[in-house]
């Protein structure tokens, strides 16, 4: 299969703008969340993993990918709220502290390590 195709495979992608503003601000939110972890990680924490807001999930070479717990930890909490009632004695899941946003957090995974390559070749892998 060569690229670009002849013939596009799907029509166009035909937005309201509503739905253009819900994008755009999505995109804004993961920008700032982005930038400011980046900072906190590089910054506050002299580039070390917080290993209780982050759980390993894959390690490849030096490349460590790692899961927000934050985020899972209030999905479940939603998931199982939403799902049966809970206990009074049964203590809540307590996540460290997180971006606050007014929305459901957005999954997130972060890659640390070192990779000896060219930048293209980080950007299609």
């Amino acid at each position: 299969m060569k690229f670009p195709l002849a013939v596009p495979p799907f029509d166009p992608l035909v937005l309201s703008d509503e739905e253009k503003v819900t994008i755009q601000s999505t995109v804004d939110r993961v920008l700032a969340d982005t930038l400011a972890e980046y900072e906190r990680v590089l910054i506050r924490n002299n580039g070390e993993i917080d290993l209780e807001r982050w759980k390993a999930v894959k390690t490849k070479e030096n490349i460590v990918a790692y899961e927000d717990r934050c985020a899972l930890a209030i999905q479940l909490q939603q998931t199982s709220s939403s799902a049966k009632p809970r206990a009074a004695s049964e203590d809540p899941v307590q996540p460290p502290p997180a971006p606050t946003t007014t929305k459901t957090p957005l999954q997130w995974l972060l890659w640390h390590g070192t990779v000896n390559c060219e930048v293209e070749d980080v950007m299609f892998s």
